[in-house]
């Protein structure tokens, strides 16, 4: 990708849309998502409903919570109260993504909004930001909606969602994530996106998706991103 391309986008973007487990931090680095999804199963199992093995093929909690989506509201909330649990210990022992902070600070300093919008709760988003001292840097975090789990990306809801809240027209936001369910949320809300290679083979896999630019560093995109201020806004 050229530098050419990279400052182009960036020079459009006055809003940047950013997930948060994977370009800000490594949520479950201390708190192991396979023993998350575990314990949400037996937690399932224990109200009658045992997980199928598919959905826990990724060992992924949020896996457990769509689960619970198939089943009823009742499910839903007894597992979205244990995740939000297990989510805001996770939140303790996190680690910050390699260049996630200057990234953060590079959005402020060139005059962008931020919001960090994920599929993980807020309060444990909020837990993060105040611990590593963050918080002022973010202007909104949007987490998943606590009472239906389809709305988590890759549906383009938590997006939508936080444009509105930010009066923020969608051709000058810009959607950042690690994931093909970021790239195809951001697709989805009619944003530009971007997408953070931060494991072997992902690039291609972005790329495939229609991502508009992959990177494979948070540092490379901070650095970007303070060098590219977005261009002035046209007078009517």
């Amino acid at each position: 990708m050229s530098t050419s391309d990279v400052e182009a986008l960036l020079r459009r973007v006055r809003t940047v849309l950013l997930d948060f487990d994977g370009p800000v931090c490594s949520i479950f680095a201390g708190y192991p998502a396979p023993a998350v999804a575990d314990e949400l199963a037996a937690v399932s199992a224990s109200a009658g409903y045992p997980v199928p093995g598919s959905y826990l093929l990724r060992s992924d909690p949020l896996d457990v919570l769509r689960f619970a989506g198939t089943i009823g509201a009742e499910l839903v909330a007894l597992i979205e109260r244990e995740l939000c649990r297990a989510e805001l210990d996770a939140a303790d022992s996190a680690e910050e993504a390699p260049g996630a902070g200057a990234f953060l600070t590079a959005c402020r300093s060139t005059g962008r909004t931020l919001a960090i919008v994920s599929n993980n709760s807020a309060d444990a988003i909020t837990r993060y930001l105040d611990r590593i001292g963050w918080a002022e840097l973010v202007d909104a975090i949007e987490g998943r909606d606590p009472s239906d789990p389809e709305l988590m990306k890759p549906h383009p809801h938590v997006l939508l969602r936080t444009l509105g809240h930010l009066a923020a027209p969608a051709e000058s936001a810009v959607m950042v994530g690690d994931s093909l369910t970021d790239i195809a949320a951001g697709l989805a809300a009619d944003v530009w996106t971007i997408g953070y290679a931060n494991k072997p083979g992902k690039d291609e896999a972005m790329r495939e998706a229609g991502a508009h630019l992959v990177l494979g560093s948070m540092v490379e995109l901070a650095e970007d991103t303070k060098r590219t201020p977005p261009a002035p806004e046209a007078r009517p």
